[in-house]
């Protein structure tokens, strides 16, 4: 026994219980105050806020209104004496009692928002009877029905959003399937409701009440309270946090397939289960508790090694699910929580299997405690280029599943029904868990239009070895662990396939026009301007630049008139009018004093810009580099030879049509800088552009910027509105974006061939960003930062 040991023994009843008391204290006052706990909002029937998530699975949908890519399934046998009643009852009441699985989702001045419904009337089970048919037809009938049944199409602005099927086989036998559109649920909402769902079956099948306390959180309560933390203190630091992880991180894990990259995100998909043996499991857990890690960090700095050995990088991300349910109040609440966590993984070195386990615990440990930031808010905000065609980030998935809350009702034995997988939202996910006799289930899910099942299968293959290799000889470097059979070429030598959808090589920039041609005789005394030492910067401008009769400006020009007729002519089937009659693009203010702006102007402002450039051209003076500001940013890009002439009018046209359906919007501009204005925005109102240091342009709904210029004026800050019927640069063009973002993975896009600078980003463009769809289908809405743009230039 110690000295302190020996010291509390000798202690008197009394001091003892004086001692503990006193160490109570000491407890309480290094203990942190409780979080502040999530507010309940009221019920007024108003619309609530969505979580981020939820917004980009509504947008999602908008490409293919109820499309099942979203539905998650769970169907199961149920054998045994079953009370459908019962079962009807107890489902009604999980409806009743979580608003997620009664809400429904609508567009409110151009954001989704969530609206919940009341308790729906019964039944509540889609009872279906197969039991006539004959004995041997009833499961194949069943697989049938429930392969139509998953690929049920839910209507988000109509609901319901779960389906809950009951079908008769037998007697004593049925099969249940379970429903959801991920938009209100995710895995552990499963869990809630099975839980709750044994709980209340077993007491409805014998005429007792509920036994079940009310919940204490509902989804919509704790998608106000995300976005409060994301768009508040925490979130900048969350902000900050994945910038420096992710800074200089590469945007692609290549790994050798059999078949190039097909376009799209969402792919054929196959599934391939295998185990590590109990011998390697049980050592590969024991290594966990020896570096103080969990038997996720070790699988995972496992599966890295095959990675890493597979691609031959020592530097690539792997993205992982969080529950995200870091607060108790949310572990009852049924809603989609879950979130993706991007996890660097740096090879770096060659390190031992022990050493790069230490490296995966210190990265998981601390992505983990900032698991809360959104990942769709996180793929907007580091500076990770991923190119067009690739999922954003992360190609390659990891989950590590413990235990799963299984369905489980009283008197009857419950079974999975297995369906057949037939998409793949990564290249390649490994799904780990624990086996029954101390080793690790496993399974790789995979992109069938990239990997054939033999490569998949040579992959296990080797992650086995890998295991076998690692959990004998921990402190071997990663090189050197027992991957290959005697003889078996290592997968970095395979011949790799050419990719299709990589951008096609920078061309030259796009000819000139005939009439362009024509005016050489022009450019020899102009040649001066282009003079060596004196570069030239063209710059593009936008829809607030364009002045009345512009686009007739220099008419007896041919090069200028030659390409405004070319852009007129091929606009005008899409605009339904002709931009050379269009005198002002911007019209006089409306009724309630915003001014109006009308679909001309952006595509007057692309053309503008197009043609003063041929003119350029034409007079023999060639660009350095280019900018340009908002819709001209397309024409720099199309000076750039990122887009063809042809290609970048069906964006404008596009884009002009798409923003006639976008809520109004206003715009204000203010001689403040970003910091100075932030206390004065009212919700909905972001900063649009930064066009000048100390000024800055902001938009949102007019509610919402009328209130911000009634705020900014009271305090002594002269405001202006800026011409706008949609307030260009915030969120509020969500559905545009999703319905240009199929258009423009059509156009053919290439790096520039010269210099350019985005205004949406301040800074040089990078090839891969100026051949991502998603950046010029949501364009639009980015901040324009042009201010940083001619710093840069």
């Amino acid at each position: 026994m110690n000295d302190l040991a020996e010291r509390i023994a000798g202690l008197t009843p009394d001091q003892r219980v004086l001692l503990l008391r006193r160490l109570a204290r000491v407890q309480i006052a290094e203990a942190p105050p409780p979080p502040p706990e999530i507010p309940r909002l009221p019920r007024t029937g108003e619309p609530l806020q969505t979580s981020p998530a939820q917004e980009v699975l509504w947008l999602i949908d908008h490409l293919d209104p109820g499309s099942p890519s979203n539905n998650v399934p769970y169907p199961v046998w149920l054998r045994g004496g079953l009370d459908p009643d019962a079962l009807d009852r107890a489902v009604g009441e999980i409806v009743r009692r979580h608003e997620a699985l009664r809400t429904v989702f609508e567009a409110h001045e151009g954001s989704a928002v969530q609206r919940v419904l009341p308790p729906p009337p019964g039944p509540y089970l889609l009872r279906h009877d197969l039991s006539h048919l004959p004995a041997g037809e009833r499961e194949p009938a069943l697989r049938e029905a429930v392969k139509t049944e998953l690929g049920f199409r839910m209507s988000l602005a109509e609901g319901p959003l779960l389906r809950v099927s009951l079908f008769r086989l037998a007697p004593e036998e049925h099969a249940l399937v379970v429903l959801l559109h991920h938009i209100i649920g995710d895995g552990w909402s499963f869990g809630v409701f099975f839980r709750e769902l044994a709980a209340l079956y077993e007491a409805f099948r014998r005429g007792a009440p509920s036994p079940l306390a009310e919940p204490v959180l509902q989804f919509a309560d704790w998608a106000a309270w995300q976005r409060a933390q994301v768009t508040g203190e925490r979130g900048a630091e969350l902000s900050e946090y994945w910038r420096k992880t992710l800074d200089g991180a590469p945007g692609v894990l290549e790994l050798p397939t059999d078949r190039p990259r097909k376009p799209g995100l969402l792919q054929a998909g196959g599934y391939l289960p295998f185990e590590i043996g109990a011998g390697e499991g049980k050592a590969l857990r024991a290594l966990a508790r020896e570096e103080g890690a969990t038997t996720f960090m070790v699988l995972l700095a496992l599966f890295d090694v095959l990675l890493h050995r597979w691609s031959g990088q020592a530097d690539f991300l792997v993205g992982t699910a969080v529950a995200n349910r870091t607060r108790v109040e949310t572990e009852g609440t049924i809603g989609y929580f879950i979130n993706t966590v991007v996890l660097r993984n740096r090879l770096d070195g060659d390190p031992s299997f022990r050493e790069l386990v230490g490296r995966v615990r210190e990265t998981a440990s601390g992505a983990f405690a900032r698991q809360e930031y959104p990942f769709e808010i996180m793929v907007h905000e580091v500076d990770v280029d991923t190119p067009a065609g690739y999922h954003p980030l992360i190609q390659v998935f990891f989950l590590f599943q413990n235990a799963a809350d299984q369905l489980a009702l009283p008197g009857l034995e419950v079974s999975g029904l297995l369906m057949d997988r037939s998409a793949a939202e990564f290249d390649l996910t490994l799904n780990t868990s624990d086996g029954d006799d101390g080793g690790v289930r496993c399974g790789l899910e995979y992109s069938a239009d990239r990997f054939d099942a033999e490569t998949v299968e040579r992959m296990a293959a080797h992650l086995v070895r890998l295991a076998a290799s690692a959990a004998a000889h921990p402190d071997t470097p990663v090189s050197a662990l027992e991957m290959l059979d005697p003889g078996e070429t290592p997968p970095t030598e395979r011949p790799r396939p050419a990719p299709t959808i990589e951008p096609p090589a920078p061309e030259e920039a796009p000819a000139l026009t005939p009439a362009a041609e024509a005016c050489e005789t022009r450019a020899r005394r102009r040649e001066a301007l282009a003079a060596p030492g004196r570069p030239v910067a063209f710059v593009f401008p936008g829809a607030d630049a364009v002045p009345a009769g512009a686009l007739s400006a220099f008419a007896e020009e041919p090069a200028f008139r030659d390409a405004v007729d070319f852009c007129a002519e091929r606009l005008a089937p899409k605009l339904g009018l002709d931009l050379r009659e269009v005198a002002d693009p911007a019209a006089p203010v409306d009724e309630g004093g915003w001014p109006v702006w009308t679909e001309a102007a952006e595509p007057a402002a692309f053309v503008l810009g197009h043609a003063l450039a041929s003119l350029w051209r034409a007079w023999g003076v060639a660009p350095a580099a280019v900018i340009g500001h908002g819709a001209g940013e397309i024409a720099a890009a199309c000076a750039a030879g990122v887009f063809s002439a042809e290609d970048a009018l069906e964006l404008v046209g596009a884009r002009a049509l798409e923003l006639r359906a976008v809520a109004g919007g206003g715009r204000l501009s203010v001689r403040l800088d970003e910091a100075a204005v932030a206390p004065f925005l009212a919700p909905g109102v972001h900063v649009a552009e930064v066009n000048l240091p100390g000024s800055c342009v902001l938009a949102g709904p007019r509610s919402a910027v009328a209130e911000t210029e009634r705020r900014l004026e009271e305090a002594g800050h002269p405001t202006l509105r800026v011409p706008a019927t949609y307030a260009f640069g915030t969120p509020l063009g969500r559905v545009a974006t999703a319905r240009l973002d199929p258009l423009v993975h059509t156009l053919r896009r290439s790096a520039p061939s010269l210099p350019m600078v985005s205004a949406s980003t301040g800074g040089w463009m990078a090839p891969s960003r100026a051949t991502l769809p998603f950046a010029w289908a949501r364009h639009h809405r980015d901040t324009v930062r042009f201010a940083d743009g001619v710093r840069a230039l």
